[in-house]
């Protein structure tokens, strides 16, 4: 009995040594014939391989593209300043580059979250419509990351889903004008980025409010029967004079021939995350008794943001997105923009320059050297004394 049960636990042993020498050698094998994956992405979780163009895509796929618009370009004069340091600042940025508008279709196109593109086969994505600053542009940070597998669309889609639209500015100069191309085909569906309150008003502005809207968050990813994708009408950062026309266009019936508006007004960033004023109340105070109307614009309708900046002659407003609506415009206002030293950009000078405004920068602590410094992007302005910004402001709107 125990010779039997010895050489049972024999074979037992001896059929383990076999079957594990095989598993090793298999393994081994799979190892030296490993080769990198460098195939198709439709059914895979990896992102694009490369970047190529969508003019590209859209012909390798069978479909199309049209230019709307041809290249353009624009320069700016210097903003009124009495401050040497902000006039050098803006003299670099007085030549804006606008590139060709058109509108791609491709069959079997991808779009997946931040308005990325693919080709019908997931392998290159389009850099021309796919934003991404933090790479150049032949690279992207999709690229061959695991992405999330895509859900089909059929029929005809119209994607506008843009770049950092949680930002109204974004939502407003990037995205909405995406929709108001008048050569864009028909189309069953829209995929925007987000499906706000104020989307809906804007859609329902646009007589779009019929059409199923598809919001695409980080999670989402679509292949569509046909992707029919309008470009950026302009570059982020640098709005064109054809955008501007676009939007005024697009809200003539949200403008207001009854309800009377403050014509001078004073936009408050208490209560936004940064660049707010730190001492806002003892400003405002001032401003108050210069004929100024306080405004939160977070607390209001679209309708009457739109109206509020449409009738306005006189704006204050530290720097922050509420000055998109800038483009609303009609009456040329004088345009004051509070900056700290170590943060100063140059849209909305841009934008007010488009619409006719008189535009003003100021930046604080005075007379510091200033910068574009994304790091300090968000850091609080202090105006330590009230009443010097208040002097500045009466000795510049007397010189206009």
């Amino acid at each position: 009995m125990e010779t039997r049960i010895i050489s049972f636990y024999r074979r037992i042993a001896l059929n383990y040594s076999s079957i594990t020498s095989l598993l090793k050698k298999t393994l081994k094998k799979i190892y030296l014939s490993y080769q990198p994956y460098d195939g198709p992405t439709l059914f895979s979780t990896r992102g694009p391989i490369h970047c190529g163009l969508a003019s590209e895509i859209a012909i390798a796929s069978g479909g199309y593209q049209i230019i709307i618009r041809r290249e353009d370009e624009r320069r700016f004069e210097i903003p009124l300043t009495d401050n040497p340091n902000i006039a050098n600042f803006f003299s670099n940025f007085t030549h804006s580059r606008y590139p060709p508008v058109s509108i791609t279709a491709i069959p079997g196109g991808h779009i997946y979250s931040d308005g990325a593109v693919f080709s019908p086969d997931g392998t290159v994505l389009a850099r021309d419509l796919s934003l991404d600053f933090s790479s150049p542009i032949d690279s992207h940070y999709l690229c061959r990351k695991p992405i999330h597998r895509s859900k089909p669309l059929k029929g005809s889609t119209l994607a506008v889903a843009s770049w950092q639209t949680r930002s109204y500015y974004h939502w407003l100069l990037d995205e909405l004008p995406r929709y108001l191309l008048s050569d864009i085909p028909a189309f069953d569906q829209i995929v925007c980025s987000r499906d706000t309150a104020i989307n809906r008003e804007a859609l329902r502005a646009l007589g779009l409010e019929n059409k199923k809207i598809l919001p695409l968050d980080q999670a989402k990813h679509y292949e569509c029967d046909l992707l029919i994708t309008p470009s950026y009408i302009a570059p982020t950062g640098e709005p064109s004079l054809y955008l501007v026309e676009l939007l005024t266009e697009a809200v003539q019936p949200l403008i207001s021939t009854t309800k009377n508006y403050p014509e001078k007004i004073f936009i408050s960033r208490k209560s936004a995350r940064g660049r707010r004023i730190i001492n806002e109340d003892a400003i405002f105070q001032l401003f108050e008794a210069q004929g100024y109307t306080r405004i939160n614009l977070e607390n209001l309708p679209w309708r009457d943001q739109i109206n509020i900046f449409y009738y306005a002659q006189e704006i204050f407003a530290p720097h922050g997105a509420g000055l998109a609506n800038l483009v609303f415009c009609s009456r040329k206002p004088l345009v004051i923009e509070l900056f700290n030293t170590k943060y100063l950009h140059w849209c909305f000078w841009r934008l007010a320059t488009l619409v006719g405004a008189r535009y003003m920068p100021m930046a604080f602590p005075l007379m510091e050297l200033v910068e574009h410094n994304l790091a300090a992007g968000n850091l609080d302005i202090n105006v330590s004394n009230p009443a010097e910004l208040i002097s500045l402001y009466q000795s510049l709107r007397a010189n206009l």
